[in-house]
């Protein structure tokens, strides 16, 4: 049978082209091979860009160099192709091959072949780095020295989306020490438990950032230095913020063996799953991590020395808020001995602090105080309800400051809830609730508040609001309908829905069965009531001093 075929030099067949422009061309009768010249120097890199094709299997692709060595090819079919440095300078020939078994007439192809420009750049511990990819297959290399071993952290800022999905690879005076880890994927629970510290030698490092194939776009990344850290002492409370919100936050403090502590969250502005714990012993070992921004309970150290405890925000959550607050305080835990003589009682001797005005009554898990049932106190309509408080910390994700109900979620009279991401919450109905909650980050611990609920069922269209120091924090629509009633006791500082107890100090409750205005609630809130004012059906003043009975100052009678 017939047969064709044709044999050419490779340099006259080919045609000669700028890396960077497009090549659109087609291959007639889809069999035939197209040929073309780049000249390159030893060092440099390229990316080959397909474009378009007419079918994926028409055509495979060839390069060859100045010496007429293959770099790769043969079974090559048009995919994008990142290519290694360049060992030799000179031309070199890109083959498009149209395949022997090809039946169309014709083969459209086009593609591009891109010279790469790393970012290349020394980068300082400590400093933010950004930059942005704008070419295929582009790479960001930043090298950095250590004068002594450090323990560093890599921060990840951006993109907070995985877009591009950049990997990262470390190198330095022992070899490889991270070998593409994913730059979305280097913290927290993104991370696992896999951990993030590099403990480094002296010595010269390089860090490489490779997003795969044609992505591009903006990064920026941080390396943190562990002798940076914060240092604080057992405790004590530590309140922070980190900006962006994505950042991480390092803290060290002196632990001994045999010594238990307690990490206590006490405070923070996002939901606990957004932040995480690491702790990290004296030599860098990880000792537990990652934890959600919750309580940490007991825990012991296995050595004395210098801890690090880390915290960390999820990479995603800048696309949410751009800040987060945060408190906690590491409690070192001492048992308590002492003689027992029968028929002493010990233990919550001390039922009143300082408040804001006067004494305050200080509450905790095993303390709480209850109002009796009354007219005065099942109030079903309007009221407004006052008091001083301040938050020690937070057992749990909601703490019931006041609560009137009877334990139905659905049926609370009036109740007025901390949640420990620092925010307010009013609560009342009938069988269906209606809320309001102040923003997350308005309560912080350890400070005195002032607050005033209010429920509007008086007026047209009913209405609930929550002041903050005589300023209105919250407001939202309340059925005019009466609010479920019961015969249970007005509690403070517990919830019957099985909540832990409040963790702190109430004083000055004024419990009104009338619509007190922002105006009367900002006039009257820094001083002591006559007790006596019209619509005024409960005062506790807290200014007992010793006890177990608070006296209600409007002479009604509603002790608690």
């Amino acid at each position: 049978g017939e047969y064709r075929f044709r044999i050419f030099a490779l340099a006259e067949a080919a045609v000669d082209f700028v890396p960077g422009t497009i090549v659109d061309d087609t291959l007639d009768g889809a069999r035939e091979t197209h040929v073309y010249r780049f000249d390159a120097v030893a060092g440099e890199r390229y990316y080959l860009d397909y474009i378009s094709y007419r079918g994926y299997s028409d055509a495979t692709y060839r390069l060859i160099d100045a010496q007429g060595n293959q770099v790769w090819g043969g079974y090559d079919w048009p995919n994008d192709r990142e290519m290694a440095a360049f060992s030799i300078g000179g031309s070199y020939y890109l083959l498009v091959e149209g395949r022997i078994v090809n039946t169309v007439a014709t083969s459209d192809y086009s593609f591009n072949l891109h010279q790469l420009v790393d970012i290349s750049a020394s980068l300082t511990v400590g400093e933010t780095v950004s930059g942005t990819f704008d070419q295929p297959g582009q790479r960001a290399i930043y090298r950095f020295s250590l004068t002594e071993a450090r323990q560093l952290l890599f921060d990840a800022l951006a993109p907070n989306n995985a877009n591009p999905d950049i990997y990262w690879s470390l190198s330095g005076p022992r070899g490889t020490e991270i070998s593409s880890r994913r730059f979305y994927g280097s913290e927290s629970h993104e991370l696992g438990g896999t951990s993030p510290l590099l403990d480094l030698i002296a010595g010269d490092y390089t860090l490489t950032l490779d997003p795969p194939n044609t992505q591009a776009g903006a990064f920026s990344f941080r390396l943190l230095d562990i002798a940076n850290a914060t240092h604080f002492d057992g405790n004590t409370t530590v309140q922070g913020t980190l900006d962006p919100s994505n950042t991480t936050a390092i803290y060290t403090f002196d632990a001994t063996t045999g010594t238990r502590y307690y990490l206590d969250q006490q405070g923070l502005s996002v939901s606990t799953d957004r932040l995480s714990w690491r702790l990290f012993d004296p030599l860098g070992n990880q000792v537990f991590g990652p934890l959600h921004f919750n309580d940490v309970d007991l825990f012991t150290v296995p050595q004395d020395g210098r801890y690090t405890l880390i915290v960390e925000g999820r990479i995603w959550e800048t696309q949410y808020v751009a800040t987060v607050d945060y408190h906690f305080r590491l409690l070192e835990i001492t048992d308590d001995f002492a003689d027992i003589v029968p028929g002493e009682s010990y233990g919550l001797v001390q039922h009143f602090r300082p408040g804001p005005l006067g004494q305050a009554l200080d509450l905790d898990s095993l303390r709480h105080a209850e109002v009796p049932d009354s007219d005065d106190i099942d109030q079903t309509g309007s009221l407004t309800l006052e008091a001083w408080f301040k938050v020690d910390a937070y057992a749990s994700t909601w703490q019931a400051l006041f609560y009137k109900g009877n334990g139905n979620s659905n049926q609370r009279t009036y109740t007025l809830w901390l949640n420990n991401n620092g925010y307010l919450h009013l609560s009342s109905g009938n069988n269906a609730n209606h809320t309001i909650s102040t923003a997350a980050g308005s309560i912080s611990t350890n400070r005195w508040y002032h607050v005033a609920a209010v429920l509007d069922r008086d007026s047209d269209t009913g209405q609930m609001k929550i002041y903050i120091d005589g300023v209105e924090a919250a407001s939202g629509a309340l059925n005019t309908a009466a609010a479920s009633t019961n015969d249970n006791p007005l509690f403070i500082g517990r919830s019957p829905e099985g909540n832990p107890n409040f963790l702190g100090q109430v004083d000055d409750i004024r419990l009104w069965n009338t619509v007190r205005s922002a105006q009367q609630i900002a006039d009257h809130k820094d001083q002591p009531l006559a007790g006596n004012e019209d619509g005024l059906v409960l005062y506790l003043k807290a200014d007992d001093g010793t006890g177990t009975t608070l006296a209600d100052a409007t002479g009604r009678g509603n002790d608690a």
